[in-house]
């Protein structure tokens, strides 16, 4: 069983390539975001510069631990609301972020954990144990229907980017990391329209109403050049990784997927020794067309103009993004179609690199 981990930075489009992998029968997709615990380890300094101090990692199981431990570590809790898993199956239905997706899900999760138990044993590598949960998991959900070969298993986290992907890759050796980076512009009008809902939306005009972009235009909130910087601090992080990593991690422009999803899902699937299939263009969720999470509301299939540059941005806004991502933006466009590489990468316009 071959993992591949999605780990992109927030709302940058790791729910969408999810959603590619799930008809592929090869491939077992998770239908939700498969959170992981979070290492607080990090260097106390990312607080300061707009990123997040705790960072998702797989947890570290020691031969002491106890299976009660070990499901304490990968499931937060065996009480079925509390479970990183079971929460998601209530009254016959899959509830997560499928965007007003009415779907049908039946999980035994008293065989699950009897299965979990049952297969992690004494088992103490991390790889054997997440496997070990995987197998459980799309055994009893559905009755097997999802699961297909299982030879690949996908899931993602929206803060995936993880405190040690170094460490997942020598664990998992079976592995392939995936990253997608998408334009700052996207990203942050995508960000700014998630903050001005919830700043202007709230009270009784509702945090849901969809405000048309020349509002968004006249907005600033102070958050906005700290996004930036966690933007920056993403796309230096992925330099330095790619450099030591290779091959099994993988990088392309979320923007590209949105416009020309065959030749993208094409590359990485070569990539990653995956068979090309019709429905890595198609994004479902237990084979129910997808409908999207895009703070720009409900899509149906993949939605190119999701790809354009809103006009959202007032001059200062303007000012800052050129001067802080500039550089990088100009160098990504040499990837149009192409899986990103940064072998010629000018370390000047990255951060603190």
């Amino acid at each position: 069983m071959k993992n591949i981990f999605i780990g992109p930075s927030v709302r940058s489009g790791g729910s969408l390539i999810n959603r590619l992998f799930d008809g592929h029968p090869d491939v077992a997709a998770y239908p939700f975001e498969l959170f992981l615990p979070m290492d607080k380890s990090i260097h106390h300094s990312l607080e300061f510069r707009g990123q997040k101090v705790n960072i998702q990692n797989f947890p570290k199981i020691s031969k002491i631990d106890t299976q009660e431990d070990i499901f304490d570590k990968i499931l937060l809790n065996t009480d079925q609301d509390k479970c990183l898993i079971g929460k998601h199956f209530k009254n016959g239905k899959l509830s997560a972020k499928t965007s007003g997706l009415d779907i049908h899900g039946s999980f035994q999760y008293k065989n699950f954990l009897s299965d979990l138990s049952e297969s992690i044993g004494e088992n103490r590598k991390i790889d054997e144990v997440y496997n070990s949960l995987h197998e459980a998991f799309f055994r009893n959900w559905d009755d097997g229907a999802h699961s297909g070969t299982m030879d690949y298993v996908a899931y993602h986290s929206g803060n995936g980017l993880m405190a040690d992907i170094e460490l997942y890759l020598s664990e998992f050796k079976d592995s392939y990391f995936i990253q997608p980076i998408r334009d700052v512009r996207g990203y942050l009008a995508s960000e700014k329209k998630k903050v001005f809902r919830q700043v202007i939306g709230r009270g009784r005009l509702g945090s849901k109403i969809n405000w048309p972009d020349w509002m968004l235009k006249h907005y600033f909130g102070r958050y906005f050049e700290s996004m930036l910087v966690s933007w920056m601090i993403t796309v230096t992080r992925s330099v330095i990784l790619k450099k030591r990593l290779g091959d099994r991690y993988i990088i392309y422009r979320h923007e590209d997927l949105i416009r020309n999803p065959r030749i993208v899902m094409e590359k990485i699937t070569q990539k990653i020794g995956m068979k090309f299939n019709d429905s890595l263009i198609n994004p479902t969720v237990a084979g129910v067309d997808w409908r999207g999470n895009s703070m720009f509301g409900l899509q149906s299939g993949i939605n190119p103009q999701l790809a354009d540059i809103r006009d959202v941005f007032n001059p200062l806004e303007q000012k800052l993004i050129d001067k802080y991502c500039g550089g990088v933006l100009n160098h990504l466009t040499e990837f149009e179609n192409e899986l990103i590489e940064f072998d010629d990468f000018n370390q000047d316009f990255l951060f603190d690199y």
